[in-house]
């Protein structure tokens, strides 16, 4: 999908047009596989009846192959909003994904990073340092190019937003190439944080293609 001017003025209002991959309104996580235990549905909601609520202190993750209402393919832009309720946690959005791994594009507010993680065969991430806030919702956007645009194909782009009802300053990005996603469509989410940590994740969907 390629956005016109007017889906794109609607889009930076706040209001929602993506192609929804999961806003989680169904109240369940019932199309995951994986972490399970440390993922849950909460009603203290950033948008809508109910958002994704990790809370974790390892490392967890979870994918879903099927049964979500689309999943995104190289070429595809995708976003969602996040918040750290306590300032200790990270959170992101995995796409190109299979049981092997993922592309992961997280906000580290714990840390004060940026994340681009390739996770095929030992981890791969790439940081940059960024200044975050506890209890600033921020956007998260992850473009998988196709090759046909300004990036080479296989390259993946991570750029992250304070979000407050529209999109706010930009915070920070970073890209790398990573040639084991293709031909992948998987998605999942994946978190971690320092003791007692409450992340929440919304509005993830496809909203364009590059």
């Amino acid at each position: 999908m390629v956005l016109n001017a007017t889906q794109r003025a609607v889009l930076s209002s706040g209001i929602a047009i993506a192609d929804r991959i999961d806003y989680f309104e169904d109240g369940n996580l019932n199309n995951y596989e994986g972490d399970l235990d440390a993922y849950s549905i909460t009603s203290n909601s950033l948008s809508g009846q109910y958002s994704l609520h990790m809370d974790s202190d390892p490392r967890v993750e979870i994918l879903s192959l099927s049964g979500l209402d689309n999943y995104p393919v190289k070429g595809d832009i995708v976003r969602y909003i996040a918040r750290s309720d306590e300032g200790n946690g990270n959170i992101g959005a995995m796409i190109g994904a299979d049981s092997g791994g993922h592309v992961s594009g997280e906000i580290n507010v714990r840390d004060n990073v940026l994340r681009l993680v390739e996770r095929f065969g030992s981890p791969s991430p790439q940081e940059v340092s960024v200044s975050l806030s506890a209890n600033q919702t921020y956007e998260g956007v992850l473009e998988w190019h196709d090759g046909s645009g300004s990036e080479t194909e296989d390259t993946f782009v991570f750029t992250a937003y304070e979000w407050d009802g529209s999109r706010g300053a930009e915070v920070g990005g970073l890209s790398r190439q990573v040639s084991a996603a293709s031909g992948n469509s998987g998605v999942g989410f994946v978190g971690y944080g320092t003791g007692t940590v409450s992340m929440r994740l919304d509005q993830f969907g496809i909203v364009g293609s590059v």
